[in-house]
């Protein structure tokens, strides 16, 4: 496969973030309402300005094929609750900032197993890191879903939090690593 990743939000004119209208050196056309992720149209981005969604492209598949796709917010206001949550794993000097959210991760699933959720991801990370005072990037996956949920392990997410359906995690960027933390909360 010919994959190549991109960011993928543009601001219109009337200042909201779209896909629509992405023209990036790596893909050498613009981005538009004909690309599709598993058959169904990708027409909107709902990040904050300047902090863009992310694809990946299989153009041996064709000129249209999106076979990854990742949103992201930053800053992120989250529920009291899981702001509590998340904050409950800082120090008290490192409180002071704010937040990003990984919104939606998606692969074909056709193209899972290779390596692309974790690219998104780790775009995702550090576009986070990038971004002044924010403290953690935080998501939220289904108990069903093993598999991301391993992934988001893996990369150093640690869960912050328990729903009925659903975790919440917690990628730290401050001062504690996450391997510290993680060291800290087997302890427990």
């Amino acid at each position: 496969a010919a994959l190549v990743f991109a960011p993928c939000c543009v601001t219109s004119m009337d200042g909201s973030p779209t896909i629509g209208g992405l023209l990036d050196e790596q893909l050498g056309r613009d981005f538009d309402n004909n690309d599709k992720l598993n058959g169904l149209p990708i027409t909107t981005c709902y990040s904050k300005k300047g902090v863009p969604c992310y694809v990946a492209i299989d153009n041996s598949a064709g000129a249209h094929t999106v076979v990854g796709y990742i949103k992201i917010y930053i800053p992120y206001e989250m529920t009291p609750q899981q702001e509590a949550a998340v904050r409950a794993k800082l120090s008290p000097h490192e409180k002071k900032g704010s937040f990003g959210n990984i919104q939606m991760v998606e692969v074909a699933k056709s193209y899972r197993g290779q390596g692309i959720g974790t690219h998104l991801m780790n775009y995702a990370i550090d576009k986070g890191r990038s971004v002044p005072d924010i403290l953690a990037m935080t998501l939220t996956v289904s108990k069903k879903n093993t598999r991301a949920i391993e992934l988001y392990k893996k990369l150093g997410f640690i869960q912050v939090m328990e729903g009925r359906f659903d975790f919440f995690f917690a990628f730290y960027y401050q001062r504690r690593t996450n391997q510290s933390i993680l060291r800290a909360n087997s302890a427990v």
